[in-house]
């Protein structure tokens, strides 16, 4: 038997990558603002192919700068 916490980790790793949540991801229309990013600051698959690239800190300090620029072009 497994110990409670390895229960929940199971279950929290299964849940999140089920085949009922990327669909109803595909299926919900993203949207994209004027500077090409979603509301997460990622682009399209090639951008989020090149942000897991990154570092962790690499890809912070990218989503940072992408967050300041549009807030920039809020501002106008």
């Amino acid at each position: 038997t497994m110990s409670k916490s390895e229960t929940r980790k199971r279950h929290r790793t299964t849940s999140g990558n089920s085949d009922s949540d990327s669909d109803s991801d595909s299926s919900q229309s993203k949207q994209i603002f004027a500077d090409g990013y979603d509301e997460n600051y990622r682009g399209d698959a090639n951008d989020r192919a090149w942000l897991k690239t990154l570092s962790e800190r690499e890809r912070e300090a990218e989503l940072l700068k992408r967050h300041e620029q549009r807030e920039i072009i809020k501002r106008r």
